[in-house]
């Protein structure tokens, strides 16, 4: 029984790396075009253009939306 749990905790690392990809795919319905920018520099436009570029743009579509 004890053996058992040792091969739980694999399992919790392996979830740990579905939340990265979950974010990602997150993005991706937020901003289609926006989605090859992030892809092009994941790393600074994700910290400039993604939040200046999707936030006006997420507001608008959801206030359209309600």
């Amino acid at each position: 029984e004890f053996e058992e749990e040792p091969e739980e905790e694999p399992e919790e690392e392996r979830e740990e790396e579905p939340e990265e990809e979950e974010e990602e795919f997150e993005e991706d319905p937020d901003g289609g075009d926006e989605e090859e920018e992030e892809i092009v520099h994941p790393a600074t436009p994700r910290q400039s253009a993604p939040i200046i570029h999707q936030s006006p743009p997420k507001r608008l579509f959801e206030v359209g939306s309600t």
